[in-house]
């Protein structure tokens, strides 16, 4: 039996958003930085809108954990797999009673604000993985250790 998940209606923009993040490969300007940057630098965006809504509190409090939320999809992922954890994002808090428009209000406004930021710093590649056992010690260990076969 297949269940098929329910459509949440968002904000008419928000779809969009969500597919163009996920056709292109751009960079978002906390892409790499630690939790706290990350979390600082989107909440220097939500605030000053939360703080003006007039909303209850527990749903402002809900709206600062989804925006954590976002601050750590963005600055671990890009194109695709950051689309797809938006979406994701999405339903588990319109499942937690979050207006799935509000979130999407909330999400344009901040993918705007980073588009107009610099990009993420450029960083040095990472190290070529290397064994850590050299081959010559695995080569000695298997002379004198018999392989395991598989079967008989």
């Amino acid at each position: 039996m297949r269940v098929e998940p329910k459509p949440i209606l968002l904000w008419p923009g928000t779809r969009a958003l969500i597919r163009e993040i996920g056709r292109s490969q751009e960079l978002f300007a906390p892409y790499g930085l630690d939790p706290a940057q990350a979390a600082a630098m989107l909440a220097s965006v939500t605030e000053p809108m939360l703080d003006g809504a007039a909303l209850p509190v527990v749903t402002i409090q809900q709206l600062r954990w989804y925006v954590r939320e976002l601050a750590s999809l963005f600055r671990a992922r890009y194109g695709f797999g950051l689309s797809f954890q938006l979406e994701l994002v999405l339903r588990k808090w319109t499942g937690f009673g979050l207006e799935p428009v509000t979130m999407g209000m909330v999400l344009q406004a901040v993918v705007n604000q980073l588009r107009l930021l610099p990009g993420p710093v450029e960083r040095s590649p990472e190290p070529e993985l290397t064994p850590s056992v050299p081959a010559e010690d695995v080569e000695a260990r298997e002379a004198v250790m018999p392989r395991i076969r598989a079967g008989p």
